[in-house]
């Protein structure tokens, strides 16, 4: 009994996982890009060499743009569903000629004995069972749901088909009572794409069309090329087949986050794949588009030219942050009358002494010339044997990050901090790739994106 159960629960979830598919993305954790952790700066103090104590914020980042070509439809503005436009465009003559063999009696006399003999309540008797068969009968009498379903085009070639028919009438049945409960309606509609005032008929009508299309996509897929083994369609209506040594993913535009489909492939094969585009020896790669369309065969998306946009971005921003000092000290009053280095206080007496002036530069001056000038020895507040003999350069970043230091008292702001630690990571991407690159000494192989199963003429 208890193995009769499992087998009808296991029924459901081969419909529910081709529904749920890409509904599933948006759950995925998607990892935060590596300068968005970041965190914004916290105003302090700068102590000039004349004394003044000023505040001082940094700057926030400018993260790079991403330039994403996704279509992010709205339920709300959609006049016809994507699985109705599919439906609506079948032949379900040729459907009824090519995949009907039987009449709904016919079917039930045929299949039926082996139906309830797996799934069945058993000869002792299944309360559980016994229990879903009777509430399934009361809203969908079997040879009525059974002919609903030929009406508008299931396939039943074989019994596959039979059994597939009953556990879309048990999701049915599920997505009825999501429906009907509170808690749950608003997800089952997004899950469906679909607006929030959808009535329970149209739901129903998405719900069951969508099942039709799924099933004649297999058939069609299969009958095209023999080496696919099923698939699965998403609310947009696109089959994504599964075959042999073959691999479709999905690679987020504005977001690092990505969908693996078909052959099972390792963390690290995955992670070379969507960082760097290197394809595991022996497997096809198909790259598609969110809502599993191939791309063209010379597109192939990666997060590496993203990750180099943002160390370009950090560099920039830890010399904008040294110009922003620079004009910091460049804009306050200068001391009436220069004292020697030994005649100037120290920086913590300078603190105590000091009242705190607010001030704000942006080093607006200093990006008009195109380039960071070197700071005069006289105008920073570090001593003069701390100072690089030559004005830093993106070459050796930590050059930056040690000045910034030392504006800062000898210890980097938490801000800097976690820049400097984005920066070393970018830095070791970086240099991954070029180590892949060094050793597979070529570009990742051109990809074939092969057409989608075409419904027959």
């Amino acid at each position: 009994m208890k193995k009769q159960l499992i087998i009808l629960i296991s029924s459901l979830f081969v419909i529910i996982i081709g529904v749920v598919f890409y509904m599933h993305f948006l759950k995925k954790a998607v990892e935060t890009s590596i300068l968005e952790q970041v965190p914004a700066s916290k105003p302090h103090q700068h102590v000039t060499p004349d004394g003044e104590v000023v505040q001082h914020t940094h700057s926030p980042i400018q993260l790079p743009k991403t330039d994403s070509q996704q279509n992010k439809t709205d339920p709300q503005q959609e006049t016809v569903h994507p699985i109705l436009r599919i439906w609506q465009n079948l032949d379900l003559n040729e459907i009824r000629r090519k995949y009907q063999p039987y009449t709904v009696q016919e079917m039930i006399e045929k299949w039926d004995p082996e139906y309830i003999r797996r799934k069945g309540p058993g000869p002792l008797g299944n309360p559980r069972i016994e229990a879903y068969l009777e509430k399934a009968e009361k809203l969908y009498p079997k040879e009525q749901f059974l002919q609903h379903l030929m009406d508008n085009g299931y396939p039943f070639p074989d019994y596959l088909d039979y059994d597939l028919a009953f556990s879309t009438r048990f999701s049915v049945i599920k997505v009825k009572e999501d429906f009907e409960n509170p808690e749950t309606r608003s997800k089952v509609l997004r899950d469906h794409r679909l607006p929030e005032d959808t009535t329970w008929e149209e739901l129903e009508e998405v719900h069951i069309k969508f099942d039709i299309v799924s099933s004649l996509n297999e058939i069609w897929a299969a009958e095209a090329d023999p080496s696919v083994f099923g698939g699965v369609t998403g609310m947009e209506g696109v089959f994504i087949p599964f075959k042999p040594n073959t691999v479709h993913i999905y690679i987020s535009e504005d977001r690092k986050a990505s969908i693996f489909t078909g052959t099972t492939l390792t963390q690290q094969q995955k992670d070379d794949l969507t960082m760097y585009g290197v394809a595991p020896e022996g497997i096809t790669v198909v790259y598609t588009d969110k809502e599993g369309r191939p791309l063209p065969s010379d597109a192939k998306p990666r997060f590496y030219e993203r990750e180099m946009a943002a160390l370009e971005a950090a560099e920039a921003h830890v010399e904008q942050l040294i110009a922003d000092h620079e004009a910091l000290f460049k804009t306050l009053p200068k001391p009436a009358e220069k004292t020697t280095l030994e005649e100037q206080p120290v920086p913590s007496q300078q603190a105590q002494q000091a009242q705190p002036q607010e001030h704000q530069s942006d080093g607006s001056e200093l990006r008009a010339n195109g380039r960071r000038p070197d700071i005069p020895i006289d105008r920073r507040n570090i001593p003069p044997e701390m100072l690089p003999s030559e004005p830093p350069s993106r070459a050796n970043i930590q050059q930056w990050f040690e000045v910034l230091q030392e504006l800062h008292g000898g210890e980097l702001p938490k801000d800097l901090r976690v820049l400097q630690a984005a920066i070393n990571e970018l830095e070791e991407i970086r240099q991954a790739a070029a180590d892949k690159q060094q050793a597979t000494r070529q570009r990742p192989p051109e990809r074939s994106a092969p057409k989608p199963p075409a419904s027959p003429e």
